[in-house]
């Protein structure tokens, strides 16, 4: 056994504490934060959503996007603050979204507004009436009773 000059015994076996602090104790590591498998998943969604949006597909943008921003809100369960990449899952679907949403409503009013382009709406009328067999303005009066 070890003792002291006062007599007691030393807790250290070398007679000191470790001059370099608590490299090893393994209280003072931090515990490995693990990847938010759903945080993952939104961002994955959301940059899909994103590049989507850009190459002018509009339902799949925004399937992506709301699924998107269903996984960024699922990924924060209990916890105070959401994940990076949850985050980063959430803007890049929001940003998606409103794109696509923008892109579906010029091409709404370039083709059915009062202001329309003639050009857009007979190319509109052209190709109803290909895949229909009649023009979109004769399917409109149709409907509305306008024989």
């Amino acid at each position: 056994m070890d003792y002291n000059q006062n007599g007691s015994q030393n807790q250290y076996p070398y007679g000191m504490p470790n001059p370099y602090g608590n490299q090893y104790d393994h209280a003072s590591i931090p515990p490995v934060k693990r990847a938010n498998s759903m945080a993952v998943a939104s961002m994955s969604m959301g940059i899909i959503s994103l590049v989507l949006a850009f190459t002018c597909t509009l339902y799949p943008t925004l399937i992506c996007g709301g699924v998107a921003i269903i996984f960024a809100l699922l990924s924060k369960g209990t916890d105070a603050k959401m994940h990076s990449n949850a985050k980063t899952g959430l803007i890049t679907a929001i940003i998606g979204l409103l794109f696509d949403i923008a892109v579906i409503g010029i091409s709404m009013m370039l083709i059915f507004s009062p202001l329309a382009v003639p050009e857009y709406k007979n190319e509109f009328n052209r190709m109803y009436e290909q895949i229909y067999g009649e023009s979109f303005d004769d399917t409109m009066k149709e409907i509305s009773g306008d024989m």
